[in-house]
């Protein structure tokens, strides 16, 4: 985040933002704070989960500030694949590589800071 805990955007440029989470055993790990990317280019945000078993799911959530937490869309930690939230607009942008979330052609109103997360 930003100076006083904002995302922050430059004209033709986003920014996004990460952090990361340890819950009990269960660690995910994000290595990457800020990411800046011109429009129209594709981003990948990591997300190295460990401590998890099969039946587990990591949940990626976006957050704009001003608004609440949306999930974007889960990974099931053995198969590796995911479900998009079906009521967001936007979800044919987001895919995943594992457990990293890939955000193609990137657009301003992507703008955010974004979280993995995981419990059981």
């Amino acid at each position: 985040m930003g100076p006083g805990g904002k995302t922050v955007f430059c004209s033709g440029a986003i920014i996004l933002s990460l952090i990361p989470a340890v819950l009990g055993q269960v660690r995910l790990e994000q290595s990457t704070e800020y990411i800046r990317k011109k429009t129209d280019k594709t981003v990948t945000i990591p997300c190295k989960p460990s401590g998890l078993s099969s039946g587990d799911y990591i949940h990626w959530y976006q957050k704009k500030d001003g608004e609440p937490f949306k999930r974007i869309l889960y990974i099931n930690y053995e198969s590796k694949r995911k479900t998009l939230d079906s009521d967001d607009p936007e979800k044919k942008d987001f895919s995943n590589r594992d457990f990293d979330l890939l955000i193609s052609s990137t657009k301003v109103e992507h703008s955010a800071t974004y979280y993995c997360a995981a419990w059981d």
